[in-house]
């Protein structure tokens, strides 16, 4: 009898084995379609920052070039206006003396 306990007692175990087995694909399975889901979801997200990045880049170039360079502008400007005005006196003096 003991012959025959051990070949029972074996094919039990298989069969526990075939079924873990069985539960672990199962499980694989599951989890290898919630990765392939996270990882679109992740690469969705990553998108979406990428874009956010890019207009937030964009924006603080618009918002530089608006109002860091103006002073520059203004300044630039205010010496053209010097200018002309010093070459209009210049020549109101030139006439005057004329």
């Amino acid at each position: 009898m003991q012959i025959d306990q051990k070949v029972s007692d074996i094919y039990k175990k298989v069969l526990q084995l075939a079924e873990k087995k069985q539960f672990l694909e199962m499980l694989c399975q599951e989890l290898e379609e919630k990765n392939e889901n996270l990882t679109e979801r992740l690469t969705l997200a990553e998108q979406a920052l990428k874009s956010t990045n890019e207009k937030l880049e964009e924006a603080e170039e618009r918002y530089r070039s608006k109002y860091e360079n103006e002073p520059k502008e203004k300044a630039r400007l205010k010496k053209r206006l010097e200018q002309y005005v010093k070459e209009i006196d210049d020549c109101v003096d030139w006439l005057q003396n004329i």
